[in-house]
Parts: structure tokens; sequence; C-alpha cells
């Protein structure tokens, strides 16, 4: 057999163990060994050649490669001692063997490199080829080997797509994340040719942390991997976003580190640019470190383990998204039914609302309520913040309003026992400012008291507006706080207004706010109007100012007519 009928065996297909016995025979050779750099295995073929002959012919074969090439040296078995001094001088006939058989050595190259070896032993005094047709045919031995490795590269790149399929049924399945993980897990670790792996996804506040997943490869391990200086790797791929694929670990510090674990490769799992974790796969195969594409795929998986994650958490966020507005409407409408059903009517009062709270949560409210004998309890407050606390604060308050009103406490009192259950129930930073006043309709008075709210507006009659202040503390800041009470007569026809920040706060596109200053000129033109058209003006005002702005606080307004 020359090198054309070897180049046309491995065009055919045929396998490196069917080349050899033909070469064998052209060659009249007793036995050979064939080495390539990079297998675990000496390929052997023999006729009479004993064991010992073919352990000597392996042990010299790979002395000589170790000299030739440094990615040989991994290879050479412990136990074979390696001259280091043989060179291309002694190539041809390094000993003889004890049966006086020579162990011829030839190294085979593909290009320039070096990248296996023949030994042969032969007794026949026919001689061999002529040296340049035995240069051609050790060539055309590394062809044949290339050849193979890019058929098995190619096969095993086929299988690594095959895989790949497997990914669309992962998410086709639908399969909750942490499944889908493991699933796009075991298929990375087959394109890696490992057995051991993690996925390690990054918290975020707003969602639920996902546990590690993945099989013999603590995450601790991975964790504690870090440079001389201090750095951690995996810190490091989490801000970069950049692979690692380290064939050793020896620029690495750790306590951890078993010894098991020599090599790694580690890809951030991405998705439209953020980084939301790390793919490890311990000890890949060398065939991964040499095989650009598997790298790739690799790098695919990754992706797809990043679009498994961002999607999940989307669909997280969706479904708690819905459930906070389920209970954001269900807090709303029990919020809603705090306030008074039914506003009273009677021959000496009249009394009209209106309530917006700016999110579906406010801290306004506003009561009305009847103490017998002719007075009426009124309270207008704004508990600080928004949202669920804040409403929890105000059913809180309005709780405490009637239990301390209906025991006939004057309003200073009704605030002061206030401001004491409120200092214990609010959590620093927390206060509620208000306005209590009791109308007393048979005396024709009012009785007020007020804790840091705005100013009280008595809109009498012949266009009169007169102000009471509210310039006590608010509620629950300090526990000992005192209120002043003021009285002041009715005049029949007066409407008293109360309001909150949403009203005098209310901003123009322009950013300039509405105002106490801006609103008196209007209550002047409306001390004659009923208080269901006192607020529909001021409404009005509002939203001329606004021009149709959403409100950024909540806004009530709460007008009492005395007729």
């Amino acid at each position: 057999m020359n090198e054309r009928r070897v180049y046309e065996a491995v065009a055919r297909g045929h396998s490196m163990e069917e080349v050899l016995p033909g070469l064998l025979e052209k060659l009249d050779v007793d036995a050979s060994a064939l080495y390539f750099i990079g297998q675990s295995e000496v390929a052997v073929a023999f006729r009479r050649a004993s064991m010992k002959l073919l352990e000597t012919m392996k042990t010299r074969l790979l002395e000589e490669l170790a000299s030739k090439s440094e990615e040989a040296r991994q290879f050479i078995p412990p136990s074979h001692e390696v001259d280091l001094s043989l060179t291309e001088e002694n190539l041809l006939d390094l000993s003889s063997h004890q049966d006086n058989d020579t162990i011829l050595i030839h190294p085979i190259a593909f290009g320039s490199k070096v990248i296996g070896g023949l030994a042969l032993v032969r007794t026949s005094a026919a001689p061999m080829l002529d040296e340049t047709g035995f240069d051609r045919l050790l060539a055309a031995l590394g062809f044949a080997h290339q050849m193979e490795i890019a058929k098995k590269i190619d096969q095993e790149v086929q299988n690594d797509l095959e895989r790949l399929t497997l990914v669309g049924r992962v998410f086709a399945e639908g399969l909750i994340l942490d499944r889908a993980l493991a699933r796009l897990l075991e298929i990375a670790v087959g394109v890696v040719g490992s057995g051991v792996g993690v996925v390690l996804v990054k918290p975020e506040p707003e969602n639920a942390p996902i546990a590690p997943i993945g099989w013999g490869l603590p995450p601790d391990w991975i964790n504690s991997l870090c440079f001389p200086d201090g750095r951690k790797l995996l810190d490091e791929i989490l801000q970069d976003a950049k692979p690692r694929f380290l064939e050793n670990l020896e620029n690495l510090h750790t306590v951890l580190l078993p010894k098991f674990l020599t090599s790694l490769a580690m890809v951030p799992l991405t998705y439209e640019g953020g980084t939301l974790g790390c793919m490890a796969i311990a000890n890949p195969s060398k065939r991964f470190f040499q095989v650009a594409v598997k790298k790739r795929i690799l790098l695919a998986l990754a992706s797809l383990a990043g679009g498994a994650i961002r999607n999940a958490r989307h669909v997280e966020g969706e479904i708690r998204a819905e459930r906070l507005h389920e209970e954001m409407r269900l807090a709303a409408h029990v919020q809603a039914n705090l306030l008074p059903r039914q506003l009273p009517t009677h021959d000496q009062i009249e009394a009209a609302a209106i309530i917006k709270p700016a999110s579906h949560l406010g801290g306004d409210f506003y009561d009305i309520f009847d103490l017998g004998d002719g007075r009426w309890g009124v309270m207008i407050a704004d508990v600080s913040g928004k949202g669920v606390s804040a409403a929890i604060l105000m059913a809180t308050a309005r709780a405490y309003l009637h239990a301390f009103a209906r025991e006939g406490a004057a309003p200073g009192e009704v605030l002061r026992k206030m401001n004491i259950a409120l200092s214990r129930d609010f959590s620093e930073g927390r206060f509620l400012t208000a306005t209590y006043l009791i109308v007393d309709l048979p005396a024709r008075r009012i009785q007020m008291s007020g804790a840091g709210h705005h100013p009280v507006f008595l809109l009498k009659p012949e266009q009169q507006v007169v102000c009471l202040p509210s310039d006590d503390i608010p509620l629950g800041i300090v526990m000992d706080g005192r209120f002043s009470e003021t009285t002041t007569r009715l005049e029949q026809g007066t409407t008293i207004l109360f309001y909150t920040d949403g009203l005098v706060e209310a901003a123009s596109p322009e950013g300039r706010f509405f105002g106490a200053e801006r609103m008196l000129p209007a209550l002047k033109q409306m001390s004659a109007n009923s208080a269901n058209e006192v607020i529909s003006q001021l409404l009005a005002e509002v939203k001329d100012w606004t021009r149709e702005k959403s409100l950024t606080d909540d806004l009530t307004i709460l007008a009492v007519r005395i007729k």
C-alpha cells in the first residue's frame, strides 16, 4: 500500500485500524505502534511480536514524541522515564531489542507540527520504500488522522446541534423555570463533554430568589474562586458578561476547590444586554477547548437560559402585578366603605364631599357623624404617604376618632387621645394632619381643634371669607402633644370648607401650584352657593388651572352649609 492507496482508503471512509494492516504488508514489518498526540491509547498492530516487545515499542515511541512536543508530555504514563536527550540524529535507529529486532521510530507531521509517531519492528532484509516514498507515506498517515479528527468533530458538532433542537422542546413543554434550566444544563453538559455543572441566577430585589441548579458542582466552590488580588471570578463574569474557558485553574485561589476540578467553562446568562446569572461546567473535554463551534453552541445555550430567566420573571411580574392590582382594588373598595355612605340630610345642615386619590389607595379621609342633641362631629385628615400603608393608617385613625368622639369629649381632647394612640401605632416618619370640629346647631357655634392641617374657611353671607388656622403639631409625632381649641359663632347661610393638599398643590403644566391665595377670590363669589355648588366650582377652577394634568396628591374637599 503506497500513500495514494492510503488517501483513497481514507476517502472511502476506512479507519486507521483498517489502513494499518495493509501498510504492514507493504513494508514487511513484524509489528507497529501508531500514536497520535491527544489520544489516550496507542494503536498497535503486529504479527509475530511478543507483548514485551510491544510495550517496549510504545515506551520508545512516547519518549521520542515527548522530546518533540510539549503537548505530548501530558500523555506519557507516569512509569515511563523520558529521555529528553533524544535527537534527530538517532531517530531512525534508537536501539536494538534483545531479540536483535530493530525498533524504528518515525515522527508523523501535519504541516509543520508533529502530531504523532510510528514505531516499526522488522527482521526482513528486504529493503523498505525509499526515503521519499516513506516520507510521503507518513504524510498520508498524518492526513488520514486529521481526516478522522475532522469526521469525529463533524459528528460531534452534529450531535451538539441535535442537542440544540431539544431546547425547543424545553420551552414547548412549558416547564417551570427551575426544571427548564435543569434541562438546558443537561444539554450543555453534553456539549462540553463533562458530567458536572451548575446554573447560578443573580438575585433581583423585586423577584423571588432562584436556587442554584445543577449536579455535583456546589455553588460555594464557584463562589470561592478568586484571583490573587482577591477579585472573585464569578463577580467578574457577572460584571463584564464575558465567558471564561479555563484549561487550568493554577492562577485561581480557593480553599474549597476539590482536587478533581482541574478545568472550567463559565459563561454568562445574558438577555438584551443584561447579565442574569452564570453557567459553570467542570472539567470540559479536551475536544471542547479545541473546537470553536462547541464554545459557540455553549454560548447559544447560555443565551437561551438567559431568555428563559427573563421570560419567567416577566410572567412572574405580570402575575404579581395582576395580584397586586386585585388587592388594591379590594383595598380601595374597603377604604371607600370607611367613608360616610350617606352625608346627613337635615333641615338645618347640608353637606357635600368629593375625594380623588392620586393612586388606587389614598391617605385622605373625611367623616361627619351625629353626636346627638343637634351636635355633629366633622373631621378631615391626611395621612403621610400613599398606597396600602397610608390606607391602613387612615382606617386606624378613623376607628380612634369614633371611639373618642362618641365619649362626648371636646375637639382638643379627642385629638390628644388620638395622638397618644397613633404615636404608638405609627412608625418613625409617619404622621397625620387633621382638623376636628363640633357643629353645635342649637348653640349656633363651632368648636374646633387642629393638628397641622390646612386652615378651615368659613364662607359667610355677603361674600365674606374667614380663615380658621390649624397650628398645632400633627398627630403621631410626639406622644405628649397638646391641642388648643377655638369657638366661633355660626351665622345662617355659612358654609364650612375643608380641603387637603391635593387642592392647593394642584400644579399647572408650568409647575406652579394652585395655592390658597388663588382660591380665596373664587370662594368669595361662592358664599351664597349650596355645598354641592361650592365643590363643583372649585373642581372647575382646579381643572382649568391644571389643564386636566394628573394629580400628584390626593384631593379631598368637604363642604358643610348651615341653613
